[in-house]
């Protein structure tokens, strides 16, 4: 039996597994006497069996509002420069301002979180553009942001590798960098396609010279390999899973999929992204025929986290001070929910964004969402795409995976476990 609210995954006998079922399709109380009361509490403490369903969700909803609202952890986002080197086709930034962020625009940013004295943590993100064309700029802001003294800080940078230098090694060091992401396109032909300069024929051969570096100068730091995935290239990705998973064998590096979804209006789809069954079909065809695992792969738990557009806490900034609340959307001004002064105060705000990025489309008011069991493990889907949906005529889909597919997930787990492998 498996609870999605609680994670709990419990192997009861079958006779009694017989007679929960039947108390369901019956509809009537599971007798602690009938099952003994040992596993009658374990089954109520795991949300198994409740008085009434509804206090499911309204447990469920109390996890989320309390993650909302919560005032000591800080997820900040940072576009030092919307500039990038590349020009690829899938990139929402068509018309790249120049420029980089300045002084002020940062001590602008400080005096925004100083405003927030119950702040005790803060995880950094730096994105782009090309955030490392800035990399004095993140080696100031950092300096600024420091002068405060947090009891927990942590950041990551989000680039595409080109310029991984032994000096920009250096100081993703300095500042505290723990994690590298990388984008690739596919294999070596295709990403090179993709990713063009006029000053190197071969990015992604660049790119893996410059990964060498980091294992070599920091190994400290975690690099991870996200593999744009499509329909175009999904059968490259064990091929070149293979590939780095040899090259960097006992270092800190990660490779994964990363699904390239349809975002496109109903009026205007592309049939080159993967939908939910395809994306599970990859998913399941990498771990039975290659022995691939992947996030996906992971016992499918309530994790208790919320996407940061709906924190009141979260916040990304571009190079000129414009505030947004997810960091997909830095650099469309039209997504903008204000920018920032030199008070440190974000203003013209745009209340219609605003709104409908921290309570439109929200799960916790879908009907459907509230009645589906896998909420907790799917928590409604991407907030900015169930927008999309309700908003800008867009028909993502938003429901997890494991929704048709669970069992299948839950055997792989129990295989992995009973291999001695902790599949969390």
């Amino acid at each position: 039996m498996y609870n999605t609210l609680s994670s709990a995954l419990i192997e009861i006998n079958e006779e009694i597994f017989k007679y929960i079922k039947l108390s369901v399709s019956e509809d009537f109380e599971i007798d602690a006497n009938t099952i003994g009361f040992d596993l009658w509490s374990t089954l109520r403490d795991r949300y198994f069996i409740s008085e009434n369903p509804k206090d499911d969700f309204l447990q469920y909803k109390s996890m989320m509002m309390k993650i909302r609202n919560q005032k000591s952890f800080m997820h900040l986002t940072m576009a030092p420069t919307m500039e990038c080197n590349f020009n690829c086709f899938y990139c929402f930034e068509t018309n790249k301002p120049k420029g980089k962020m300045t002084p002020e625009v940062m001590d602008s940013i400080i005096k925004y979180i100083e405003a927030m004295p119950s702040l005790e943590k803060i995880y950094l993100t730096w994105f782009g553009g090309e955030p490392l064309l800035a990399i004095e700029h993140m080696e100031l802001f950092y300096a600024k942001l420091t002068q405060r003294s947090f009891k927990s800080f942590d950041s990551n940078v989000i680039t595409t590798g080109y310029h991984l230098s032994e000096s920009v090694i250096r100081t993703l060091q300095k500042i505290k960098i723990s994690s590298i992401q990388i984008t690739l396109d596919g294999n070596k032909d295709r990403h090179n396609k993709v990713k063009r300069t006029d000053e190197c024929d071969d990015v992604f051969s660049r790119i893996l010279h410059n990964v060498d570096l980091v294992t070599q100068l920091a190994p400290e730091i975690n690099v991870v390999f996200r593999v744009n995935t499509t329909k175009q290239n999904m059968t490259e990705f064990p091929e070149l899973y293979k590939l780095l998973v040899m090259r960097y064998k006992g270092k800190n590096v990660s490779i994964s999929p990363g699904i390239v979804q349809d975002r496109s209006s109903k009026t205007h789809s592309s049939s080159c992204f993967l939908n939910n069954k395809e994306t599970y079909d990859f998913i399941l065809d990498l771990w039975q025929n290659h022995k691939i695992y992947t996030p996906w792969i992971r016992y499918p738990q309530n994790t208790c986290s919320e996407c940061a557009i709906r924190d009141n806490q979260a916040i990304s900034f571009d190079a000129e001070g414009y505030a947004y609340k997810c960091w997909e959307m830095i650099g469309q001004r039209k997504y903008s929910i204000g920018k920032i002064n030199k008070d440190g105060i974000v203003e013209n705000v745009n209340r219609i964004v605003l709104n409908r990025q921290l309570y439109g489309a929200d799960a916790l008011s879908d009907p459907q969402c509230i009645e589906c069991k896998f909420l907790p493990i799917c928590t409604g889907g991407c907030p900015i795409q169930r927008i999309q949906n309700e908003f800008e005529d867009h028909s993502n889909e938003v429901c997890t995976i494991y929704k048709e597919n669970i069992e299948e997930f839950l055997k792989i787990h129990l295989g992995l476990k009973e291999s001695g492998y902790e599949n969390h």
